[in-house]
């Protein structure tokens, strides 16, 4: 399997306190990377009998198109009505994310993670 990096850039919007941030997710897989790679149907416990299937897309990228999300990294800002908490502060970089029930959780590598 190919390795795989998960970039979010957000783009913070003036005033800040008024639009909620751009947020931009990109995954630098291909299909034989361990992200492309998830069950086919809506119910990942039962969808082939838990046999994974090469994707097209990262299995983040949906989430994070839909804003199914939460960040929980430590410069979190919460408050705009229809979004889910995330940095009010432009930056990009390599992310962490959790599958929860129907969100991900996520937040930036930091330097010593790495």
């Amino acid at each position: 399997m190919s390795e795989a990096k998960h970039i979010v850039t957000v783009e913070a919007v003036e005033p800040v306190d008024e639009y909620p941030p751009n947020v931009k997710f990109t995954c630098t897989g291909t299909r034989e990377s361990e992200c492309h790679n998830y069950p086919s149907g809506e119910d990942w416990d039962d969808d082939d009998g838990g046999q994974d299937v090469a994707h097209d897309e990262c299995w983040i990228q949906g989430w994070m198109d839909n804003d199914a999300y939460l960040y929980v990294g430590p410069d979190r800002v919460e408050g705009w009505s229809g979004y889910e908490s995330v940095p009010n502060v432009s930056r990009s970089g390599e992310i962490e994310a959790a599958h929860m029930w129907d969100y991900i959780e996520w937040k930036f590598k930091e330097e010593s993670d790495e």
